[in-house]
């Protein structure tokens, strides 16, 4: 028996087994084809005529997630069975929870954070250095700021690390300590513990930096840069993009741009919100609101352009967008997107009355709020998204089914990548070939 999956399988964690019409397990050691780690088969022996039930849950190497299911499919050695009553459906479970998502917003809200005052702070980065009167409190504010975002991210890395081994864990029904190192296997657990390891290097980077009073030194943006973006990358391998048949490599790197300039955007009105009273001393208020204004703008365009990409990736065609899943919360994302851009959008007419009159001015501060919330929703959903098998398109693969009756072989099969096409070959055993 084999089942083709849409990423590579983890096989320590992953199992199949067969029951015979008369109930008993027929299955033997499940193994990974080694031509196509997205093979899954295990060989059987012999049951009888009759109903045989396969069930199945599985690992994936690729991004951590947890999918079962169960399918039935008779035999009959002596007649070809009717058409329709070789396969019954199968039946298919993901485990994915809101915890998970919830836990993966956490780590999200600590980049998006982490990139907002990193970006704004190196473009500001002169102008702050010469404020005498307002660098302590700058540096204290972007300090902490910091080290709250790292948190988030640390937080949230090992929390889901704990909530996919105890799922995992579930599964095998053993205990929480032995299931640690199979989920640690994976890309998702790999990943998540390079996080956490690149993380605790910013915030020693940080406190070291700080003490030396060279928190907004180039050779110190450097290394957060380097830092941050590592991060980002560790999360972008865990999408599935380092599944997709196409260039998963490359793919996993305009993933990566793509979760950077969205964090960016989300980050921006959180570091304004976070230390914007300080900023307008420094730079002033309308500098600020500008600065902050093209930071998004650039934010979008890199969002945008590479979002593309990331959909074409994963959708593959328009009619996934309503009866998948993925589609489903593709839609709810873009929808808080466009709320996201709207409020930037609004800024714009309010931007030359900063300073000019108070009641825009303090709309424009107000708004902030909204975007910290709207933004929010665009982490959740992204968060969402990632833990949500993208549609499995099942024309790509080679289909067949083989049958004997009467010393003839009877095969009908799809090729490969040719939808509504089939081939049908009979082969007689006392000749080379039948008709």
């Amino acid at each position: 028996v084999t089942i083709r999956f849409s990423e590579r399988i983890e096989l320590d964690s992953s199992s199949i087994k067969v029951l015979a019409p008369n109930g008993l397990e027929i299955g033997q050691t499940p193994i990974i084809d080694s031509s196509d780690p997205r093979l899954y088969r295990v060989p059987i022996q012999v049951g009888g005529d009759g109903k045989y039930t396969v069930t199945w849950h599985v690992v994936s190497v690729d991004d951590g997630h947890f999918t079962k299911g169960a399918f039935a499919f008779s035999a009959d050695q002596n007649a070809v069975a009717k058409a329709g009553s070789v396969f019954q459906p199968a039946t298919v479970s993901t485990v994915t929870r809101f915890s998970e998502a919830l836990i993966g917003t956490m780590s999200l809200l600590g980049e998006s954070i982490f990139l907002g005052v990193l970006v704004l702070l190196f473009i500001a980065r002169r102008t702050i250095a010469g404020a005498s009167t307002e660098i302590e409190h700058i540096t204290k504010r972007t300090a902490k700021l910091y080290l709250y975002s790292c948190a988030l991210i640390v937080m949230g890395s090992g929390g889901y690390i704990l909530i996919k081994t105890n799922d995992l864990n579930t599964l095998r029904e053993g205990t929480f300590f032995e299931t640690l190192p199979l989920f640690m296997r994976t890309l998702g657990g790999e990943h998540a513990l390079y996080k956490i390891g690149t993380t605790l290097l910013l915030v020693a980077l940080i406190v070291v930096q700080k003490k030396r009073s060279q928190l907004f030194g180039l050779t110190t943006f450097l290394g957060l840069t380097i830092g941050i973006s590592a991060v980002v990358y560790f999360q972008a391998v865990v999408s599935h993009a380092s599944a997709s048949f196409f260039h998963p490599e490359l793919s996993v790197v305009i993933t990566a741009v793509h979760l950077a300039g969205k964090e960016l955007l989300v980050g921006i009105p959180f570091v304004l919100v976070g230390m914007g009273a300080y900023l307008y001393r420094t730079l002033g208020r309308e500098q600020t609101f500008r600065l902050s204004a093209t930071i998004a703008a650039l934010a979008i365009l890199v969002a945008g352009v590479t979002g593309t990409y990331v959909t074409w990736l994963h959708l593959r065609a328009g009619a996934h967008l309503t009866d998948t899943l993925w589609g489903e919360r593709f839609i709810s994302l873009l929808l808080v997107g466009l709320t996201l851009g709207a409020f930037r959008l609004l800024h714009g007419p309010l931007l030359p009355w900063v300073n000019r009159d108070n009641n825009r001015t303090s709309l424009l501060t107000k708004t902030l709020i909204a975007e910290c919330v709207v933004g929010m929703f665009v982490l959740v959903y992204s968060s969402y998204i990632s833990i949500t098998t993208p549609p499995f398109v099942v024309e790509s693969y080679a289909y067949s089914v083989t049958a004997t009756n009467e010393n003839v072989d009877f095969e009908l099969s799809v090729p490969n990548a040719r939808p509504n096409t089939f081939a049908v070959s009979l082969t007689a055993h006392d000749t080379k070939e039948g008709d």
